[in-house]
């Protein structure tokens, strides 16, 4: 009953072998899925993401870890199952989207999660005026950012990000959990400073921030 082929295989003792030497066990076809660069459900894929509807997030964040392409009945299938996702707690939804966005292909999870609807599912009173769609490139921007100029990355990526003069704030040396959905709903762009601190907040609501998190 696990998700995807590539997570499907098992690990054990051949008891055929004398040595006690591990084998990989695959009843799924996962092996050959790993090799080909594929991402494809177990069995049924609409089933499988009927089981746990966390499954169509989980897809996002193992197609950008992996750099895997996803099977077209998947593929399918995640787009049936994405409008069940506001019934998952935001508990296991901010542990899918945060590990994705913090991972090594940011720009494409957020490109997928726009083709699946996420924004409008989860996010529709928090991503304002611009798409979910039209920010994966500042993910991309940011990245190359935070891995060549850690210490210059808040003033790159815009005023509001650097305080007073910047002095407030640490160096970002990756995109973690503040930097990450800064990014996703817009606290770089513009905002007055009484409407930023409601919009942070709202935000650190929603996925659960701690209050150093927010600020």
């Amino acid at each position: 009953r696990r998700d995807f082929t590539v997570n499907g295989l098992l690990l054990g003792v051949d008891p055929e072998r004398s040595d006690g030497r591990l084998v990989v066990a695959d009843f799924v076809n996962g092996v050959a899925d790993l090799q080909n660069g594929v991402l494809r459900a177990i069995g049924r894929p609409l089933e499988r993401f009927e089981e746990d509807h966390l499954r169509v997030l989980r897809l996002v964040r193992f197609a950008t870890r992996f750099s895997l392409t996803i099977e077209a009945q998947t593929w399918e299938a995640a787009l049936r199952a994405a409008p069940q996702l506001p019934r998952i707690s935001w508990e296991r939804v901010r542990e899918e989207v945060l590990r994705t966005l913090s991972g090594p292909d940011p720009r494409r999870g957020v490109e997928l999660f726009a083709q699946l609807g996420v924004g409008e599912q989860l996010w529709a009173g928090l991503l304002r005026d611009q798409p979910l769609s039209a920010r994966s490139e500042r993910f991309a921007h940011a990245k190359r950012l935070v891995e060549t100029e850690p210490t210059s990355s808040t003033e790159a990526l815009g005023p509001a990000a650097t305080g007073r003069g910047g002095s407030d704030y640490p160096a970002v040396t990756a995109i973690d959990t503040p930097l990450a959905l800064a990014l996703l709903f817009d606290v770089f762009h513009g905002t007055a400073s009484g409407a930023l601190r409601a919009h942070c907040t709202k935000v650190g609501a929603q996925f659960k921030l701690s209050r150093a998190e927010v600020r």
